[in-house]
């Protein structure tokens, strides 16, 4: 399979499951140059390539793939980044779609199998809103965003504690071959062990099973391991 059928395939996924969704986005003013299926396949193709930034993929695509996104040269960057931002709860909702596509979470389908409970991994990473020392005049989320720390800071930022960053912190729940299946975001002072519960799926999509999820000592809470219990988990989280 060549990169440009890779597009067209993923490009016909997401704008079929878009269609199914049959959201109405707009209700005023001109539409967007892009499709937002195209501004979708752009960002998931230009993260597939490991282009982590917005202007990344969009100089990427409008080099050298204008011909499959005719109208790209004619958007501006901070344009294909505004609405790729926009469509945040759509891709909310059309990874939930696409979701539903898999076998069940991570249930035994055959004898033999090591778990008959799915099998989860939680997790969080930070994310930075600006760099730490310009963090009291940063306007943006400001109210939302918060200190906190960061395991992965090394020596930290100049002014600040060793590991202190200013921003969010992201939370997962990843199945064990691979697909996240949910994730929250958290101020950087919200602590890893509320999160559990805010990551598991309602009540009534609880496997019948159980589940057993694998968490690092930040999830470390024996407090809380009855209650967990009583809502079908088990967190292995030793500290």
């Amino acid at each position: 399979m060549t990169f440009v059928d890779y597009l067209t395939e993923l490009f016909y996924l997401i704008d079929t499951e878009l269609e199914a969704l049959n959201l109405r986005l707009r209700t005023r003013g001109p539409a967007p140059r892009l499709h937002d299926s195209e501004v979708i396949t752009m960002e998931l193709a230009g993260e597939f390539l490991g282009i982590d930034t917005d202007e990344g993929i969009w100089h990427f695509f409008r080099t050298y793939h204008a011909a499959e996104f005719p109208r790209l040269p004619e958007v501006d960057r901070t344009r294909f980044a505004r609405q790729a931002a926009d469509l945040w709860r759509v891709k909310q909702l059309l990874h939930e779609r696409v979701l539903r596509r898999f076998p069940p979470d991570g249930l035994s389908d055959g004898p033999g199998a090591a778990f008959d409970a799915p099998l989860w991994v939680l997790d969080s990473f930070p994310l930075r809103v600006c760099r730490y020392k310009r963090a009291p005049a940063h306007k943006l989320f400001r109210g939302l965003a918060a200190y906190g720390y960061d395991p992965t800071a090394g020596s930290g930022a100049p002014g600040g504690r060793p590991g202190m960053m200013y921003g969010f912190h992201v939370h997962l729940r990843v199945r064990c071959d691979g697909p996240c299946l949910h994730f929250e975001v958290a101020p950087a002072n919200v602590h890893d062990r509320p999160m559990v519960r805010e990551l598991l799926p309602p009540a009534a999509a609880m496997p019948t099973a159980g589940a057993v999820a694998l968490g690092d000592r930040h999830y470390w809470a024996p407090e809380g391991r009855a209650e967990l219990l009583a809502v079908g988990l088990e967190l292995l989280a030793p500290f």
